[in-house]
């Protein structure tokens, strides 16, 4: 079993956001964090990669522990708790998460996943693709995952939209005994990206 790997905007009970990542700048000449390939000698990524944040509406609560963005950004629990289950295929980059206004740093690690694997189930699958190519950004409206396709792979990014993290019931057994309760795990046909 599958699934999507996010981790729930800190928002108020109205959905207002209460801290937001400043990570629309690229790093060193790091682009594309979100493509599946893997970063080569010739990448130069700063280290480490500071990344601003601004809280709103007085929240004094730590960043999320994961921010799937511009720039990926992950806690080091969480990095110990995926790499304690076997996950091979991301490149870290030690990464600072630093408060706009007063300075706090939080040591993060930015994250690059490798490989995009194109296992959307198309025949059962809620999907419309803009360009009908298929890949990148297929707009989603519940998902099935071809777990043929996928090979038993335990984390990837799904090819057909590259906001989907997908990840293999042993992550997620894996993170939820490491105690790590802000990540959220959809089920693949809950699953919406538009």
């Amino acid at each position: 079993m599958y699934y999507v790997m996010t981790c729930p905007d800190i928002v108020t009970e109205f959905d207002e956001g209460l801290l937001a990542i400043q990570d629309g700048f690229i790093p060193g000449n790091a682009r594309n964090w979100g493509d599946g390939q893997a970063y080569g000698p010739d990448t130069e990524v700063p280290n480490p990669i500071e990344i601003p944040f601004e809280r709103f509406q007085d929240y004094d609560g730590p960043p999320p522990e994961m921010s799937d963005s511009l720039i990926p950004v992950m806690s080091k629990r969480l990095r110990e708790a995926l790499d304690g289950a076997g996950i091979d295929n991301i490149q870290y980059y030690p990464a600072v998460l630093v408060d706009a206004a007063s300075g706090e740093r939080h040591e993060v690690f930015a994250f690059k996943v490798i490989g995009l694997v194109k296992a959307m189930d198309r025949e059962e699958s809620d999907f419309f693709s803009f360009d009908g190519d298929m890949l990148l950004d297929t707009s989603i409206q519940g998902l099935s995952i071809d777990e043929e396709a996928a090979q038993g792979l335990l984390l990837f990014r799904l090819a057909e939209n590259t906001a989907a993290l997908i990840v293999h019931e042993k992550i997620k057994a894996q993170v939820e005994a490491a105690g790590i309760d802000a990540i959220e795990f959809i089920d693949p046909e809950d699953f919406v990206q538009l």
